[in-house]
């Protein structure tokens, strides 16, 4: 097996948890802020919170399982990577369709378009870490 330098070389895996929490803090400041829209704007609040709290943990997930896939997967040989990826991506779009299923199910108590915002909030996060970093370093005094 072919030996390169991967994210488990200790300074390189403490930094991408770093982005993780990172990420993660995004997701939920986003959360936050479309939830205090949706004081303001919303007609059906339980409905609406309730879709972005879905939506924003399924995309927590995403993000996590995205993270621990990738790991594991820089520590497997090419081939044996490759499919363990393809597999790893459809059990984290089978869950974000579990996620609008639900949604859709039960469409009197949960937004369908709340719940997709929120899962979207993965992208928007990953646009807000550099934000988020800033923020990090000042509260840790770096």
């Amino acid at each position: 097996m072919n030996q390169k330098k991967s994210v488990n070389d200790d300074n390189d895996m403490a930094q991408a948890r770093q982005t993780l929490y990172e990420v993660l803090i995004g997701i939920v400041l986003l959360m936050v802020a479309e939830c205090l829209v949706g004081i303001i704007i919303s007609h059906d609040l339980r409905a609406y919170v309730s879709g972005a709290v879905l939506g924003s943990v399924g995309a927590a997930f995403f993000y996590f399982h995205l993270f621990f896939s990738l790991d594991k997967a820089l520590d497997k040989a090419e081939k044996e990577a490759i499919k363990y990826s393809k597999i790893q991506t459809v059990i984290r779009l089978v869950v974000m369709g579990a996620v609008i299923v639900v949604s859709f199910t039960f469409q009197e108590y949960i937004s369908v378009i709340m719940t997709f915002v929120g899962m979207m909030n993965v992208k928007f996060a990953a646009y807000l870490q550099p934000f988020t970093n800033k923020l990090s370093n000042k509260i840790k005094g770096r």
